[in-house]
């Protein structure tokens, strides 16, 4: 049960600090890479002060939730050229997602490519030295989010 309550305070910090990466913009256009069902997509919107929220996701029952919230969003691969013009957003976010793709370098390029002139990525990923996620190794678990 620790284990568990780590990985959600883990969690919930790295959401924090995700969010206090956000400034706040209401004519920003934010794109989700990886946006799942939405809820934390919203959240930056939020944040933002902004209703212009786009999000890609893999899944299609996820993708059609985030629809369901209001998100913009497409069922695309994030390890393929993304479906997005050049220069469209201010914000992209991608959360736990690049460490699940073959095709990174391109992802990146993608990422950089979609930004407007002075826009900004925030990239998160978990942190497989972290001291918590050595142990859960050594003990035969799966890493925690440390990012």
């Amino acid at each position: 049960m620790k284990l568990l309550s780590l990985y959600h305070n883990v969690d919930l910090l790295n959401r924090k600090t995700v969010l206090d990466l956000i400034e706040v913009n209401d004519k920003a256009k934010i794109l989700d890479l990886g946006c799942s069902d939405g809820l934390f997509a919203l959240r930056i919107a939020e944040k933002a002060n902004t209703k212009e929220i786009f999000g890609i996701e893999f899944l299609k029952e996820a993708a059609q939730r985030a629809a369901r919230r209001g998100i913009k969003v497409c069922q695309a691969d994030l390890n393929r050229t993304l479906p997005l013009a050049a220069e469209s957003f201010d914000v992209v976010h991608a959360n736990q997602v690049i460490e699940h793709l073959s095709e990174t370098d391109r992802f990146i390029k993608e990422v950089y490519r979609i930004l407007k002139p002075g826009g900004y990525a925030v990239i998160s990923t978990p942190n497989l030295a972290s001291l918590h996620n050595i142990f859960s190794l050594i003990l035969g678990k799966q890493p925690f989010s440390a990012h």
